[in-house]
């Protein structure tokens, strides 16, 4: 007598035949018939067209609740736990279609997720050939860069030379720089003492002309202090009226009329010392030869002549250097024999 087992699934009886023909299965001590394993397979396809292995699951076991459904319908018992069986298998198949549906959409997002960063890759890839043609560019550009830049080296070397060169050139110039400054402190120590004696000098020809003033007789003072009026009419009176007296006390107050400001006083205390034949004069009139008016220029010539002897020629109309010319000859003619001239004076 053959062994008989029963289907954990539905309670139904399985001969022994059936699980050794494989119609039954019998795994791990636990039975299923050939009813309910043809319900598994249906749901395994129908997960398997779904896609996902949990889907198989589910679908399995919503065959055995319809299996086990069957039999309860079949044996006309628990008719309220069918009810309730075929709830649960109702909300179960619209959890799997929502389920579904939900993935259908998450793989719709993932392949369009895919086909961006497939588009991102891209864009990628073109960037990355981009730069690396600048930067091949970009070194090429370098290296030429490079090669021209050779030449400039020989020349920077060239201007540092030269660099050097004015360095020390500079050095020189500030060294004569330091020396010119010495030596105009110098001047300017000698211009202060000689400004000192010329005030000196000066304060002493003023209390002299003073004194001498005062020997004069009041009409004469008179006329000197004329001499030293704004006006240079009445400056020009007093020395005409003066050049009747022939006083040589009187040439220190003419030989500063030989620059004054009026051209008048100028040709006449020219002229009155020439009269006069003053010889201490000379050296003033000479410096009259370069007078700005011609007529000042003659007068002072003329006295020259008349007061030396010499015949040292000289025309007041010539162009400037002709004029400075014989003013040389002059001034020459006086240092080489001035000293002489004064000591042979009558």
């Amino acid at each position: 007598m053959s062994e008989v087992f029963f289907c954990n699934v539905c309670d139904q009886s399985v001969p022994l035949v059936e699980i050794e023909d494989g119609a039954a299965a019998r795994v791990e001590g636990r039975v299923v018939c050939r009813q309910c394993l043809a319900l598994l397979a249906q749901a395994s396809g129908a997960a398997t067209r779904r896609g996902g292995g949990w889907v198989a699951l589910v679908l399995g076991v919503l065959a055995l609740a319809a299996a086990g459904l069957a039999w309860y319908d079949q044996e006309g018992k628990r008719d309220a736990v069918a009810a309730e069986l075929r709830a649960e298998l109702g909300e179960v198949r619209v959890q799997l279609r929502a389920a579904a549906a939900q993935q259908q959409e998450r793989g719709a997002r993932e392949s369009e997720e895919r086909a961006l960063i497939g588009n991102q890759v891209a864009a990628l890839r073109d960037e990355v050939a981009q730069a690396r043609m600048q930067g091949e560019q970009r070194a090429a550009a370098l290296a030429l860069s490079l090669e021209a830049l050779a030449p400039v080296g020989g020349q920077l070397d060239q201007l540092r030379g030269r660099l050097d060169d004015v360095e020390a050139t500079l050095s020189v110039v500030e060294d004569r720089q330091r020396a010119m400054r010495s030596a105009q402190d110098s001047l300017r120590d000698q211009v202060g003492a000689l400004s000192e004696q010329l005030s000196a000098q000066r304060s002493a020809q003023a209390q002299e002309e003073a004194g001498a003033a005062a020997s004069f007789p009041p009409e004469v003072a008179a006329l000197l202090r004329d001499l030293q009026h704004e006006d240079g009419r009445v400056r020009y009176d007093a020395l005409e009226k003066l050049e009747k007296l022939r006083d040589p006390r009187l040439l220190p107050h003419v030989y500063p009329l030989l620059a004054d400001p009026y051209e008048f006083v100028r040709f006449l205390a020219a002229s009155l010392l020439g009269d006069w034949g003053a010889r201490a004069a000379t050296p003033h009139l000479i410096e009259t030869l370069l007078d700005e008016k011609n007529f000042v220029r003659a007068a002072a010539a003329s006295s020259l002549r008349r007061i030396t002897g010499q015949t040292i020629p000289f025309d007041k109309d010539a162009p400037e250097d002709e004029r400075r010319k014989s003013y040389e000859a002059w001034k020459l003619w006086w240092q080489e024999n001035g000293e002489a001239f004064l000591k042979a004076e009558p």
